[in-house]
């Protein structure tokens, strides 16, 4: 499947609360394939409490066989200043790729969006804070080409004592 000639610059406001895991996109929560000529420029927040995980991005939440970005660009600002009461995972292009897509490759993608990650996270064994500039998670093979990220990445989320990680990357945190 694939996104080409899109331009977003609606934005999406999430307060309140929210039980069960939340997915937050400017472009698509699930896609496997290509995303081409894509711009988003739309503004996301949230100030809920979130009861399960919350993934937030500019452009794709998920994938689950692999992706290919080609000339994407993110200027929408991320602004995240909520309770998480598990996972958090935020980034200006994908939140995570935890032993979900076989590969991502970005092509000529920029990211120029603010992300800002405040707030607190507690609850399980398991919580992690990432966040990336590209990725705010990834333990597969990820390729850039002609990228780049000129976005602030802040993450200053108030470790509660449950949490495992704590990453910040201007393109994205790895793991093993």
């Amino acid at each position: 499947k694939t996104i080409t000639h899109i331009v977003n610059s609606g934005n999406i406001t999430v307060s309140g609360s929210v039980d069960g895991e939340t997915i937050i996109s400017g472009i698509a929560n699930s896609i496997s394939g290509a995303i081409t000529d894509v711009l988003n420029s739309g503004k996301i927040s949230t100030t809920a409490t979130h009861t399960g995980a919350l993934q937030v991005a500019g452009i794709v939440a998920s994938s689950f066989t692999g992706l290919n970005m080609l000339r994407v660009n993110n200027s929408g600002d991320l602004d995240i200043n909520s309770d998480i009461q598990n996972a958090l995972r935020v980034a200006g292009f994908w939140p995570s790729n935890n032993n979900t897509a076989n590969y991502v490759t970005f092509t000529d993608c920029h990211n120029s969006g603010y992300i800002n990650v405040v707030g607190t996270t507690t609850t399980t064994a398991n919580n992690v804070s990432h966040t990336g500039g590209f990725m705010g998670y990834t333990n597969k093979p990820v390729t850039l080409d002609g990228c780049s990220n000129s976005g602030k990445v802040v993450n200053g989320v108030e470790k509660g004592i449950y949490v495992k990680r704590n990453c910040n990357a201007g393109y994205f945190c790895v793991g093993g």
